[in-house]
């Protein structure tokens, strides 16, 4: 076994002690971030052009005719329901999407007043 002298076993002794007495503590300042206010307002609601729809039938397909200059577009009833369905899902997709927004600007808004 080997023995170190005296003055060095004092100096390990008070190097183990004095590191474990740090009494300094650490100051950490969290600074408020500077977060603006939203300034989104909600966009202006759709407005649609009102839209006539003809059923024409072998008695009224003259007369409709006569008084479209000739010309008309037509749709089968399948692609009539596909493009009703189209526009509904679109609605409910807008609908989805302004909960989303809205969701998100009361989280933004509730976190600006905490802070």
């Amino acid at each position: 076994m080997m023995y170190l002298p005296n003055w060095r076993i004092l100096l390990l002794i008070s190097v183990i002690v004095l590191s474990g007495c740090n009494t300094r503590t650490a100051v950490i300042k969290q600074e408020k971030p500077n977060i603006p206010k939203l300034n989104i307002s909600d966009p202006e609601p759709l407005k649609f052009d009102r839209v006539h729809v003809f059923v024409l039938t072998t008695n009224n397909v003259h007369d409709i005719l006569l008084e479209n200059n000739g010309v008309l577009y037509a749709f089968s009833v399948n692609d009539y329901k596909n493009m009703s369905m189209n526009l509904r899902n679109t609605v409910n997709y807008i609908k989805d999407q302004k909960i989303i927004i809205q969701s998100y600007r009361e989280f933004y808004e509730e976190y600006i007043n905490v802070q």
